[in-house]
C-alpha cells in the first residue's frame, strides 16, 4: 500500500524539486514505520512501479538515490542582470549531483 501511495504521489509532481520532496517524505514514512532495513526493498518496488508506467524522471530520481544513497541537490539557474519570470525560473530548475 505504501509503495503505490508514494509512487502515485511522486508521479503527480510536476517539477524536480517537488518530486525530490515527495520522495524524501516517502523515505521518512518508510523509515518511521518499517525501519532503515525496509528502504532498499521499498526503492526496488517503487522503481518497478515507475518502470511499468514509464515515468522516466521518477525512475532517474529513485536510481540516483539507489546509486548515491542521497537525494540530488537542486540547482537554480544563474540569472543575468534582470529578473527572470517566475514561470521561466520554474521550468529551468535542474538536478545536479553533488
Amino acid at each position: 500500500m505504501i509503495v503505490s501511495r508514494s509512487a502515485s504521489h511522486i508521479a503527480s509532481m510536476l517539477s524536480a524539486p517537488q518530486r525530490i520532496n515527495a520522495l524524501a517524505e516517502s523515505l521518512g514514512e518508510v523509515t518511521k514505520n518499517y525501519g532503515d532495513d525496509a528502504i532498499d526493498g521499498f526503492l526496488i518496488a517503487l522503481k518497478n512501479w515507475f518502470v511499468q508506467r514509464e515515468y522516466g524522471a521518477a525512475i532517474e530520481l529513485v536510481g540516483y538515490f539507489q546509486e548515491h544513497g542521497r537525494l540530488p541537490e537542486i540547482v537554480q539557474p544563474l540569472q543575468s542582470g534582470r529578473r527572470a519570470s517566475r514561470a521561466g525560473s520554474r521550468n529551468n530548475t535542474a538536478l545536479r549531483a553533488a
